[in-house]
């Protein structure tokens, strides 16, 4: 339902997201009404790091990184009484198109000779 290409195309990727968003709302709502400093954003990224490591190590996202510093925070976001954390997820593609290619040869052929078409390699 997309009007252009893009990775949520994929419903895995789309699940994903899902998955990330609702777990990270459901623990950054504990930073609500906390003073926005240097030192609940470390909070903030530190709650997030372990978590986001886990998904990785199950296969779930291949990297990420979490900005939560000055620069999405500057003075005018601290005033208005708001907090940025952007948290950026490279998503890991599936396979959904397959060529095996099944070729038989001779008793003799020595493997280390046998060549594969140039389209192939």
């Amino acid at each position: 339902m997309l009007s252009a290409p893009s990775k949520f195309d994929r419903l895995h990727i789309r699940r994903l997201f899902i998955l990330l968003e609702k777990a990270i709302a459901s623990a950054a709502k504990y930073h609500l009404f906390e003073l926005n400093d240097v030192y609940q954003r470390g909070l903030f990224i530190l709650q997030m790091d372990p978590f986001l490591r886990r998904v990785q190590g199950r296969r779930g996202i291949t990297d990420y990184r979490i900005v939560c510093d000055t620069t999405n925070n500057p003075g005018a976001v601290v005033d208005a009484n708001e907090f940025y954390g952007d948290i950026y997820i490279k998503a890991p593609g599936s396979i959904e198109f397959m060529m095996l290619n099944f070729v038989a040869v001779g008793t003799d052929v020595n493997f280390n000779e046998v060549t594969l078409p140039s389209s192939i390699i």
